[in-house]
């Protein structure tokens, strides 16, 4: 059974780049969805590979130790940049 993810990942924005920080908020369910995907044999081989190398991506040591930086950067980038 598939279950939707409560996060929308969004493409990136190309006018706003702190807009990335809002991946930080829903990262456990997107690693759990992406889990999900690749021992989901109704999925193509090509998708459950993909997902495991995302998630190889995700939870390597150098992504997990910068995100709470970026994520604390961004946050106020993206508060600046909304300012009237």
């Amino acid at each position: 059974m598939r279950t939707a993810v409560t996060v929308t990942v969004k493409r990136e924005s190309e006018t706003r780049w702190s807009a990335r920080v809002e991946v930080n908020d829903g990262l456990d369910s997107i690693v759990e969805l992406l889990e999900r995907m690749t021992e989901d044999r109704v999925e193509f081989k090509k998708s459950r590979a993909e997902a495991q190398n995302i998630i190889a991506s995700i939870l390597c040591f150098n992504f997990l130790a910068f995100l709470p930086f970026w994520h604390n950067v961004l946050a106020k980038i993206d508060r600046v940049q909304k300012r009237p």
